[in-house]
């Protein structure tokens, strides 16, 4: 075979394969705006949105990454009955009379249920209507119980 038969046989692959890549990308565009047409708007912005907070949320992660900020942290139950026996929790002691002011409850005169000062039906409670005690303990003696969700 000579050079010129060689290079006239690799034009035709050449243009064999340019029409097979362009057969196969009118077949792909064809597939997609068949897809898309058949979908309705509201699909097609919700893929959107979804799309893109992925994104944004992968792009964050990466750059905590690479900043060096990548901190390691867990969630983890704090033991109250530990904290209310010795005022300390992992090591930190705080003052009597911080502790005493966290562990305070309070109770309606005209009801039989106690709250602690964190919990949202102390809020509910009328003013005029508040009787506090220094511990659960006390207002258990006193006749009350502690609040659903309270525990």
């Amino acid at each position: 075979m000579t050079i010129a038969e060689l290079i006239k046989e690799s034009k035709a692959q050449a243009r064999r394969l340019l029409v097979n890549i362009l057969e196969r990308r009118v077949r792909i565009k064809s597939s997609i705006q068949a897809v898309f047409s058949t979908l309705p708007h509201d699909v097609f912005v919700i893929i959107i949105i979804l799309l893109s907070s992925a994104l944004s949320f992968g792009l964050g992660m990466l750059t905590e990454r690479h900043s060096g900020n990548s901190r390691a942290f867990s969630i983890k139950e704090l033991p109250l009955t530990e904290f209310a026996d010795t005022g300390k929790l992992a090591g930190v002691t705080l003052a009597p009379e911080t502790l005493a002011e966290n562990l305070q409850v309070v109770a309606s005169k005209n009801g039989t249920r106690y709250y602690f000062t964190w919990c949202s039906g102390s809020e509910k409670l009328s003013e005029k209507n508040k009787v506090w005690f220094q511990s659960p303990q006390e207002a258990e003696a006193n006749g009350y119980t502690v609040a659903t969700g309270c525990d």
